[in-house]
C-alpha cells in the first residue's frame, strides 16, 4: 500500500504561504537526502546513506554496484524501487540520475 508523506517545504529557504509554513510532499527530498548522506550521518539510523558524491568521484565503471547500493538503501527506508538510471558526465564530473520509487507503509512511517 503506497502512502504519501508531507513535511515543511524548502527551496533554498523555508517556503512561507499566507504567513505559515508550506507543507509539501517530501518523498523526493527524502530520497535526495539519503543519496547525499554518508553512512553514520543519521544518528538514529547509522547504516542509512549512499554517499553519492563519493560514488561519482570513484571509478565510473561500477554503475551496477551503485544502483544496487541505492536500491538497498531506499528499500531499507520503506520505498519500493523501480528502474534506476545513472548517467555520468565525465567532462562536467556530474552524475545525472533518475529513480522510480514509491513509499510503502512500514513501521517507521505512521499515518
Amino acid at each position: 500500500m503506497a502512502i504519501s508523506v508531507k513535511d515543511i517545504g524548502f527551496d533554498d529557504d523555508l517556503i512561507i504561504l499566507n504567513g505559515d509554513f508550506s507543507v509539501e510532499f517530501s518523498d523526493e527530498a527524502h530520497v535526495e537526502d539519503i543519496l547525499d548522506s554518508y553512512l553514520g550521518h543519521w544518528k538514529q539510523f547509522p547504516l542509512l546513506g549512499v554517499g553519492i558524491e563519493r560514488e561519482v568521484n570513484s571509478n565510473t565503471n561500477k554503475q551496477q554496484i551503485v544502483k544496487r547500493k541505492i536500491q538497498q538503501q531506499l528499500e531499507s527506508d520503506g520505498y519500493k524501487v523501480g528502474q534506476i538510471s545513472l548517467k555520468y558526465n565525465d567532462t562536467a564530473k556530474v552524475l545525472d540520475y533518475n529513480i522510480e520509487f514509491e513509499r510503502i507503509k512500514n513501521e517507521r512511517v505512521q499515518n
